[in-house]
């Protein structure tokens, strides 16, 4: 079932409050209704303004209208939460996907999805510099690119440069 404008306000107005539909963007009305539950509720949990920059596009795990990508922010639109903040915000919720990007230009961007295991074509946790993709393996915490080149979270937040 397609979402309508005014099913996305209800459900938004059920979570909590704190949107408003328009923050979707274009194609929000092929939105999972729990994706938007989802969001609106961690965004009021977390207490920080969770600014959309992409919610449904037909590509990535975007396509199945359970994924946003976004930034955190601690003073709406000029100073983010330290980038480890960021990441437990993100891991301590109930998340099926989690990204971060230390290759914005206008900060550290976020993503995080319900995307079912089963539809997922890459792991669960990720973080991007400069382009290029690193996957986390959850027993050891360390991020892998396809090259082999690992890295860890705590080195891409020593290196960012704020």
């Amino acid at each position: 079932m397609r979402l309508t404008d005014s099913r996305i306000k209800r459900t938004i107005e059920n979570s909590g409050g704190n949107f408003v539909p328009e923050e979707f963007f274009h194609g929000r009305n092929n939105l999972k209704n729990k994706a938007v539950k989802e969001l609106v509720e961690w965004r009021n949990w977390m207490g920080f303004k969770f600014q959309i920059t992409s919610a449904y596009r037909q590509t990535g795990s975007h396509k199945y209208g359970s994924s946003f990508d976004g930034l955190i922010w601690s003073k709406w639109k000029t100073e983010q939460p330290e980038p480890d903040h960021i990441w437990r915000l993100m891991t301590t919720w109930k998340w099926h996907g989690v990204g971060i990007y230390f290759d914005w230009k206008n900060g550290i961007g976020s993503h995080v999805d319900i995307v079912p295991r089963t539809l997922r074509t890459r792991p669960l946790r990720w973080i991007r510099v400069e382009g290029t993709y690193y996957y986390q393996d959850l027993k050891t915490g360390i991020f892998r690119a396809e090259s082999g080149k690992t890295t860890t979270l705590e080195n891409e937040i020593q290196i960012y440069n704020f």
